[in-house]
């Protein structure tokens, strides 16, 4: 059977004398394994088509355990973030996490599309990446069913009142200060990280990537979402981002 769909790069690996390992991630499809015959070889016209981050029109034969690539139309292969190491590693960074939430044969058009967006602002010089990234985190969480609440409590539904909020992550948000609700993992959250979260979850990625947020906020909620995605996907331990400076 033989399919058409547009797909992003996530990992590429070398495989045998020539050919490509891929992982790919589709609008339609999801996460697809897929192996491209002779795509190292130096004149091969599959060779700017498997390269990690590229988006691209690929056609598939579908075999017993993976794809095999026929043809790759490359629209955007996103070079410039291979000649910054900082941009580079944020980019790898949400390869990461597409590969942890995306699923196998389901696709996710509001998933997908965060994610190119993503990876086109960042090519941009102008782009607060520290402020992308957690918008790319928080949309991702609510793309796959798993949205933080930032608004009332999770437990009761009250509003938040002027007092510091506390945040659970077995609970999916926050909870109030004033009532036991049995949470165990409640921890405290200033408003500025309350306020923070939900610009991110309310605007676009543009907005969020026009935002210059203090290092030591941004630094919170970092650990506040780590945290929460930790929990809820059981495991999540980023490489990309080990050699970055603190």
């Amino acid at each position: 059977m033989l399919l058409s769909t547009e797909a992003f790069v996530l990992k590429s690996q070398k495989y045998r004398e020539a050919d490509s390992l891929l992982t790919l991630y589709s609008r339609q499809y999801g996460k697809m394994s897929a192996i491209a015959k002779g795509s190292r070889k130096p004149k091969s016209k599959m060779l700017a088509g498997v390269q990690p981050f590229t988006h691209a029109e690929f056609s598939l034969y579908k075999g017993k355990n993976m794809y095999t690539v026929s043809q790759v139309e490359v629209r955007h292969s996103f070079y410039p973030l291979r000649e910054d190491y900082y941009r580079l590693a944020f980019a790898a960074y949400s390869v990461e996490l597409v590969m942890l939430e995306a699923l196998e044969g389901q696709g996710n058009s509001d998933a997908f599309s965060n994610f190119g967006n993503t990876l086109t602002l960042m090519c941009r010089e102008e782009t607060k990446i520290d402020s992308l990234i957690r918008a790319f985190e928080l949309k991702m969480l609510t793309s796959y069913g798993y949205q933080p609440n930032f608004i009332s409590c999770s437990l009761c539904g009250s509003r938040l009142s002027d007092s510091m909020p506390f945040f659970s992550n077995s609970q999916g948000g926050l909870v109030c200060v004033s009532k036991d609700h049995g949470a165990k993992d409640v921890k405290p959250v200033s408003r500025q990280i309350v306020k923070l979260a939900q610009f991110y979850l309310q605007h676009d990625l543009k907005a969020a990537a026009r935002l210059t947020v203090p290092e030591d906020i941004n630094k919170e909620l970092q650990q506040l979402i780590e945290g929460y995605i930790r929990y809820h996907f059981d495991y999540f331990a980023p490489k990309s981002l080990r050699h970055l400076p603190d």
